[in-house]
């Protein structure tokens, strides 16, 4: 069986996909993979309070989500599987790609209503300080540490805690869960400040 496509006019990089150097080559290209959920599955959301903040964000059933071990031979095939020049999954016997509806049931996140935007023109520190009440020491292109969040948001709140500390302490915990389950990067431990939106 020939491997690969049949034609090129719709998957045009096959000579510089992973699995063209899978195919004509005993062993493919070394994967990366990077799991933070096991550190975000140790910051456990006590204070009903916060709670409540992150359900009003709508992020609520998101951060139930805890560490599970992965099937990373499944997950490397599936990579080897994703086109992105169609944004699917390329299988002999078709493509298969994730929807929205995929990811409100499974995350429990909402797809419909008004879209969140913003400008990505800001000097990050005095955003973070804005929206967190405090800012790194060190913020390299706009990042946060997961670290630097989770210690300095995980301690517990005063009885008598205003509003907008709260709100800081739900925002840090939605950040951490963005940076570490949702939109992990390359970076390993950081979270950009661009995705303060609430």
């Amino acid at each position: 069986m020939q491997p690969g496509q049949i034609s090129d006019e719709v998957l045009y990089d096959q000579p510089r996909h992973r699995s063209h150097v899978i195919s004509f080559t005993e062993k493919g290209p070394d994967i990366v993979m990077v799991d933070h959920s096991l550190s975000h599955s140790r910051w456990h959301l006590e204070d009903e309070r916060i709670i409540a903040a992150v359900g009003r964000a709508g992020f609520l059933t998101c951060s139930k989500l805890r560490w599970m071990r992965l099937d990373w031979p499944l997950l490397t095939a599936l990579i080897n599987r994703w086109r992105p020049e169609t944004n699917t999954f390329y299988f002999r016997m078709g493509e298969s790609t994730i929807t929205l509806q995929d990811v409100a049931m499974i995350l429990g996140l909402r797809i419909d209503g008004p879209c969140i935007t913003d400008s990505d023109r800001y000097f990050w520190p005095d955003r973070c300080e804005e929206l967190l009440g405090v800012a790194p020491e060190s913020m390299p292109g706009g990042t946060i540490k997961l670290k630097w969040l989770k210690e300095t948001f995980s301690v517990p709140l005063p009885f008598d805690a205003p509003l907008i500390l709260i709100e800081q302490h739900a925002r840090a915990y939605i950040m951490h869960m963005i940076g570490s389950i949702l939109f992990p990067d390359s970076s390993k431990d950081k979270v950009h400040v661009r995705y303060h939106f609430y």
